[in-house]
């Protein structure tokens, strides 16, 4: 009798898995990728009901891909953002990343503060004009995952 009730509670979680799996709200297929990366800028963006969560404007060197502009959301939900001594002496940060095309940009659409408050690189402005009508790729942040990079 109980080998048989376990037998029945393990299929039934396993079957309730491969369900799951099927029925999955989100994509699966998204791998998260370790990535070194350097913050450019914080953007000014606000939107309603977004909660506690950074962006940043970042170059990103992933595996087979050494150097990317990309724009980093980092929900850290209740988590504290970065150390602002960190962005402005442009510290390298290795991070968990996960690609989230919903939140592609363009240059013309990442938003940055008049003043040069939150930007952290001086060419920060001059890349996005560069970038104005080409695609910024997305990514969300582990923000448990965030660490300086250990300098050689």
């Amino acid at each position: 009798m109980y080998k048989t009730l376990c037998g029945f509670v393990l299929l039934f979680f396993f079957g309730a898995i491969a369900v799951s799996a099927q029925n999955s709200v989100y994509d699966l297929k998204t791998k998260p990728q370790k990535a070194t990366v350097s913050i450019l800028a914080l953007s000014a963006s606000v939107h309603a009901g977004s909660g506690s969560h950074q962006i940043y404007l970042a170059d990103v060197s992933l595996k087979n891909d050494p150097h990317r502009l990309a724009k980093l959301v980092d929900n850290a939900y209740g988590g504290l953002p970065i150390l602002r001594s960190i962005l402005v002496e442009r510290r390298l940060l290795k991070m968990t990343l996960i690609r989230n095309p919903d939140c592609d940009t363009t240059g013309r659409n990442f938003f940055l503060q008049r003043d040069d408050t939150n930007i952290f690189d001086t060419a920060t402005r001059t890349s996005l004009e560069e970038h104005a009508a080409d695609t910024i790729p997305c990514f969300n942040v582990v923000h448990q995952d965030t660490r300086l990079a250990k300098v050689k």
